[in-house]
């Protein structure tokens, strides 16, 4: 019987689980066993998940792992996590740290072809051009002289977009600017990527000199490899990191440079509907992207910087070219429209989701590929216009102080009430798109007002988190009314929406 008082649970998917226990910030659970110390990349693979019933039908159960990871011993702490099947209650049973020994054959992987360390990006290749990657592999054994045994390495490393294969040595992108990160498919602890990539990408053996069909050299311990992008128009700061056996190289760094003279012209400037922010445009923008000879590029995925012309738009993360959605990127040029789905035109890359998520009042809009490439500003004519999305009114006020630098989550006397009151007619935004988002903004500090600029920066001293996401629950409520009803806040930060009146002025 277990602390809620019941004897019978159900499981999770995959109801044993492993970890390091030197460094529990770093525990990450996966739907096999997997065990990190985040420090070296140690990792292991339980091949089969025992269920309940084996575990209730045998002494114990099994483990088989594959282990990844530099020489040393490394605790390992086996858990269970149970939960209740009609409540949202659930508990973690431990075993004792287990001491487990490590022997691995690579001690490092030096890398080598960019600037070197420390000199990063400073290595510059022209569009297309392949970019050479060799990796030296050193053994843990030396031979008496202190020399390096190769022979002791693995005879059949290889490059590998999948961790787990034998002999695979992968690779993960440790630099890949924002505007590509959706395309590149750039995930957060992604172990490993795929050697290819359709559209933009090839990362293959090399062949030279003493090595074999997989770029290999076994007699010196070096793995020879070429990164190719496929399309003229991807110019960015790249990084990658490449790791085998658990044991992690440097990251290797390069600057892909611009095809020469590149320019943007607006083909189709943005129309906007009257009304709030957070709408789609009437008419989407299409810009060509072209060289200094007029030729159209393809691949250049466009952000945009907005010009305002008088209120205010001031946007939820400031970082340039960054943004949680797809709202600030177009299709990358040459692209069919991710939309409607209509063929692509050579060097023409189409906004189809441009919006305007945040602020109020007139603007006008620049499109951007990358530092000191950007188009003129348009509209040519009339400015796009927006009215506030919501208006705010505060019901409950804040406590007159409260401490500095803590989450909202964190602050229990913090406790307001605010009335949001939405100019769209039903479906409204949450209904629309299925999240609202909403942050307490720092305006008045030390008795005096703040601007705009110092808002921002004082709303992160003074509330680390400030941000607040309601995401509604069940996909298939999206554009319905019923949406509103079925959200909850899914950063733990305020407490869910409560519908005070819906209808076609709606307030929560």
């Amino acid at each position: 019987m277990d602390k809620f008082g019941k004897v019978e649970f159900e499981p999770p998917n995959g109801l044993l689980r492993f970890h390091h226990v030197e460094n529990k910030d770093w525990r990450r659970h996966f739907q096999y066993i997997r065990w990190t110390d985040g420090s070296n990349m140690s990792t292991g693979l339980l091949e089969e998940v025992p269920d309940v019933a084996s575990v209730t039908q045998n002494a114990g159960a099994a483990l088989l792992a594959q282990v990844f990871g530099p020489t040393g011993q490394h605790l390992v702490q086996i858990s269970a996590h149970i939960k209740h099947p009609t409540t949202s209650e659930s508990q973690t049973c431990e075993s004792p740290p287990m001491p487990i020994f490590v022997e691995n054959a690579i001690s490092e992987i030096e890398v080598w072809g960019d600037a070197g360390p420390l000199k990063h990006f400073q290595l510059e290749v022209q569009p297309l051009q392949p970019v050479n990657i060799t990796l030296q592999f050193r053994p843990r054994d030396l031979f008496p002289n202190g020399s390096n045994n190769y022979s002791s390495l693995p005879r059949c490393l290889h490059i590998n977009g999948d961790l787990w294969h034998p002999c695979a040595t992968s690779f993960v992108f440790a630099e890949v600017p924002y505007n590509y990160h959706n395309a590149f498919k750039i995930e957060l602890n992604k172990a490993a990527y795929p050697i290819r990539n359709a559209k933009l990408y090839e990362i293959s053996a090399r062949i030279v000199d003493g090595s074999n069909a997989e770029g290999y050299d076994m007699s010196r311990g070096r793995l020879h490899l070429q990164f190719t992008l496929k399309r003229p128009g991807v110019f960015v700061k790249f990084g990658l990191q490449f790791q085998s056996y658990g044991v992690s190289s440097r990251v290797f760094t390069w600057t892909a440079l611009p095809p020469a003279g590149i320019n943007l012209q607006v083909i189709a400037e943005p129309v906007s509907y009257p009304g709030p922010t957070c709408n789609f445009m009437r008419v989407a923008p299409q810009i060509l992207v072209r060289d200094g000879s007029g030729a159209p590029i393809d691949g250049t995925i466009l952000s945009y910087e907005l010009v305002p012309i008088n209120g205010t738009f001031s946007r939820l993360t400031t970082i340039p070219m960054y943004s949680p959605f797809d709202f600030l990127y177009s299709a990358a040029s040459g692209d069919a429209d991710n939309v409607t789905g209509a063929p692509g035109t050579p060097g023409v890359a189409i906004h189809a989701v441009f919006m305007v998520p945040d602020g109020y009042g007139c603007t006008k809009v620049k499109f951007i590929a990358g530092e000191g490439v950007e188009s003129e500003v348009v509209p040519r004519g009339a400015p796009l216009c927006f009215e506030p999305a919501y208006t705010y009114q505060i019901i409950q006020q804040p406590p007159a102080s409260m401490p500095i630098g803590m989450a909202l989550e964190d602050i229990s006397a913090a406790n307001f009430i605010v009335e949001a009151r939405t100019t769209l007619s039903p479906p409204d935004a949450l209904a629309f798109f299925g999240f609202f988002m909403a942050r307490v903004v720092v305006t008045s500090m030390g008795g005096g007002d703040l601007a705009s600029s110092m808002s921002n920066i004082a709303s992160q001293a003074v509330l680390s988190e400030a941000t607040c996401v309601w995401e509604t629950e069940d996909a298939s409520l999206w554009f319905t009314p019923q949406a509103v009803y079925k959200s909850s806040e899914i950063m733990g930060r305020c407490s869910d929406l409560e519908v005070v009146q819906y209808s076609n002025s709606s307030e929560a």
